[in-house]
């Protein structure tokens, strides 16, 4: 990725708060010369008047990099629904807690231009893919962090056989089992 002509823009809705600073930014993108993309609920909450996609999936294909504003739960959404794509993912940090985002709020004017000049590392990170039956539905999630297998609100053991790449790893009867990602804080 050697240059960023096309930003796409991310927030988590339930954070109002943050509607000032996706405007600023969105100005500041356009004034270096750079196309604002937005998913549609991004675009309604910010109220920006720019090209808009229905899902953060569809945004993903058409822009070189998304900006997701809001924590490591909105961050943790977008990589689950860019899965799959080269599309680099930029965090910044809209509340208390933000181990996934890379920039504060109060700093992405003083970041962006960095990147505008091609001062960055794309760091890649792996995702985790789980596939089961739950109730006989067949389950597939993918996961940038970890999964919780629970019993849920049942009060007894439940029963688990791991598989990595269709190969039996162990059994387990436990209460449940957690998976995680390099990336995932329980590692």
């Amino acid at each position: 990725m050697n240059t960023v002509a096309r930003v796409g823009l991310i927030a988590n809705p339930d954070k109002i708060a943050s509607r000032q600073l996706i405007r600023r930014t969105a100005r500041m993108i356009e004034k270096h010369g750079r196309a604002v993309l937005a998913d549609s609920g991004t675009a309604r909450m910010a109220d920006l008047s720019v090209s808009t996609f229905p899902d953060i999936t569809a945004l993903a294909r058409e822009v070189d990099l998304l900006l997701v504003f809001g924590g490591d739960g909105t961050m943790l959404s977008a990589a689950r629904s860019v899965a799959g794509l080269a599309t680099p993912i930029l965090g910044v940090n809209i509340g208390s807690l933000g181990f996934l985002t890379e920039i504060a709020s109060a700093r992405v004017a003083e970041e962006l231009p960095a990147i505008w000049e091609g001062n960055f590392t794309i760091e890649e990170r792996s995702l985790i893919e789980v596939t089961g039956l739950v109730a006989n539905d067949e389950l597939f999630q993918v996961a940038l962090n970890d999964f919780v297998v629970s019993r849920g609100a049942t009060s007894r053991l439940i029963e688990l056989e791991v598989q990595v790449n269709g190969e039996t790893l162990t059994n387990y009867r436990a209460d449940g089992l957690i998976m995680s990602s390099p990336t995932g804080s329980t590692a």
